[in-house]
């Protein structure tokens, strides 16, 4: 299936407009495998769905995308290559921090983030997205998974586990916005990415993921929900996370 990598799409059929851009996307992606979710149901109840089909799947990594997302033309390729520069990090597609473009001049290839995926695009390595799924059934108090949507549960796993969210600069997805949001976020302040291919090759730049740029916590008070609802939050992990700020000279536009 795709090379290693299962696709699911999460697709809004009763919108007119979502249907044509569902078509679209797939044109985009050509020949591939693809699970579409597009019952009616809450967020949490079709993201645990996807999630757990993906995990079914024994794919090594996991592609999770919307029915609004336009892709670059050598997707699958620089998809590929983006997983084998961090086969075991979680990859956030939506470069959604305003630094991307700073990041990308200065000739490098990621940025990291503490929390800050957004739902538009993502990659799970398979092992950790099953881990994900015991962390959300097991470390979370009772309701939060019903509460947090599918991209801020993400992150408050992410900041739960001390682990980092990879962004390419540039991404190879950008988010049509002149869709209307499905959840009421079209004032949204960063609804696209910064940096797409569009703007930068990325084969020019420095890919190596050990010189990606941490930019700390995304949201200023995600390690606030993770202390009210993950169980073995504790004061020097809610210090440590308060203190993971983005540096100064990135943080313009947060």
């Amino acid at each position: 299936m795709n090379g290693g990598i299962s696709l699911a799409i999460s697709h809004a059929p009763w919108v007119k407009d979502r249907v044509k851009s569902l078509h679209r996307l797939l044109d985009q992606l050509g020949a591939c495998e693809v699970m579409l979710f597009q019952d009616r149901m809450p967020n949490w109840a079709w993201s645990f769905l996807m999630w757990k089909w993906a995990t079914e799947t024994q794919e090594s990594h996991c592609l999770f995308l919307q029915d609004d997302v336009e892709v670059a033309p050598d997707f699958w390729v620089q998809l590929r290559e983006m997983i084998s520069e961090v086969p075991d990090a979680i990859i956030g597609l939506e470069s959604a921090h305003p630094a991307a473009p700073k990041i990308a001049r200065e000739g490098l290839g990621w940025y990291t983030t503490a929390d800050g995926l957004i739902g538009t695009g993502y990659v799970f390595p398979r092992d950790r997205l099953v881990d994900f799924l015991v962390w959300r059934g097991q470390e979370l108090m009772p309701g939060a998974a019903q509460r947090i949507t599918e991209d801020t549960l993400i992150g408050l796993y992410t900041m739960a586990r001390g682990i980092r969210i990879y962004h390419p600069t540039p991404t190879i997805i950008d988010h049509d916005t002149s869709l209307a949001s499905t959840y009421a976020n079209d004032n949204h302040n960063h609804r696209r990415p910064y940096a797409t291919w569009r703007d930068f090759d990325r084969t020019t730049l420095d890919c190596d993921a050990s010189k990606a740029v941490h930019l700390g916590r995304f949201y200023p008070s995600n390690h606030w929900l993770v202390r009210e609802y993950v169980w073995d939050w504790t004061p020097e992990k809610h210090l440590a996370a308060e203190l993971d700020r983005c540096p100064p000279q990135y943080a313009e536009g947060l």
